[in-house]
């Protein structure tokens, strides 16, 4: 992208515990607090959510097209992404009931009991929805709570990798893109020929 930048990640190697992604959320809140940033958003999604919404309205194996242009979803408009997804072949029937689960309001407890009705024949975004809400508790049993976090299910970032909690941060009023993003990635060190294939999880600003 011809852009220079300075990078610095945290990440968690061989464990699939999600106490990792509480404590990434809980790093965050730390670093800006220590920075003075207070308007901020931490937005919070999971791969089995998405999984399971492209099994809902009958998108499975076109995932990656799917999610792609969703997560453009803040940065062009509803009217862009459905002309995308078009031309991408996906049936107009199809976007109806993507739009209706993507637009959902409400605190994180309510969009996830609205998830759960749809993800009854869909085992990924059962687990999906089961993890959020898992984070979300130990969140409260590590001292803290749900300020600055959003459960955002439209959230899908580009990267194809990513398997279970996915995270993005931005400043609230500020016209620049997201500061700090990452997630879950369950098979990455496969690529670099670990037979483990360990799962980690991880994040950068």
């Amino acid at each position: 992208r011809y852009q220079e930048f300075y990078q610095c990640d945290a990440d968690v190697v061989g464990t699939d515990s999600l106490i990792c992604e509480a404590e990434i959320i809980l790093m965050i809140k730390s670093v800006f607090k220590t920075l003075g940033v207070g308007d901020y958003t931490i937005k919070i999604n999971h791969r089995g959510i998405l999984n399971g919404v492209a099994e809902v309205i009958g998108a499975s194996g076109n995932e990656i097209a799917l999610f792609v242009a969703i997560d453009k979803l803040d940065k062009i408009g509803q009217e862009k992404v459905k002309e995308e997804l078009r031309s991408k072949g996906f049936a107009e029937q199809s976007l109806t009931p993507l739009f209706e689960i993507l637009q959902t309001q409400g605190s994180y407890t309510s969009k996830l009991e609205y998830l759960k009705e749809h993800f009854r024949n869909s085992d990924s975004g059962a687990k999906g929805v089961a993890d959020i809400g898992q984070v979300f508790h130990l969140l409260r049993l590590l001292g803290s709570d749900d300020s600055h976090v959003e459960f955002d299910i439209p959230l899908a970032r580009g990267l194809s990798y990513y398997t279970g909690c996915i995270f993005e941060v931005k400043i609230n009023n500020v016209a620049i893109g997201s500061v700090s993003g990452g997630g879950r990635y369950d098979h990455l060190t496969a690529a670099f020929g670990d037979k483990e294939n360990l799962s980690g999880v991880g994040f950068s600003f």
